[in-house]
């Protein structure tokens, strides 16, 4: 095999290696998804808004989870690794405390915050989905 055709078979690998598309989309297949898809609806994001009022509001402002804050924070990582946080972490003075529902609830809210879109599906509680969306930077 020629130079140029191996470096076309490992390009062609890394190209069709799983998790590595983005245009998959939520629900489907395995490849990884952005935010900006449209990750959470309308109604989920109120929902962790009237959570994150009562279990995160005494700790957290909305500029501790917004923009370059935010961006730095998360942007590249999955949204299983927010997750993963949220329910180990918070809140801050009961640890563990929030449901599955309630922690994606609440990242709804921090998205909704951030101005990334929404969509026709609810953020799921299911790991296997949380790891294969991407979390995109905001701006």
């Amino acid at each position: 095999m020629r130079v140029p055709e191996r470096l076309l078979l490992a390009l062609a690998v890394a190209v069709l290696a799983p998790g590595t598309s983005v245009s998959a989309q939520h629900s489907g297949g395995s490849s990884v998804v952005s935010v900006k898809s449209g990750v959470y609806t309308t109604v989920q994001a109120q929902r962790g808004s009237d959570v994150y009022a009562l279990k995160c509001r005494s700790c957290h402002t909305p500029e501790t989870h917004t923009g370059l804050i935010f961006d730095t924070w998360w942007g590249g990582k999955l949204v299983y690794d927010l997750f993963e946080y949220v329910q180990e972490r918070m809140p801050k003075n009961e640890p563990g405390s929030l449901t599955p529902e309630e922690s994606v609830d609440v990242i709804a809210y921090i998205f909704r915050m951030n101005k990334l879109p929404t969509g026709t599906e609810e953020l799921s509680t299911d790991v296997a989905l949380l790891r294969k969306i991407r979390i995109d930077k905001a701006k």
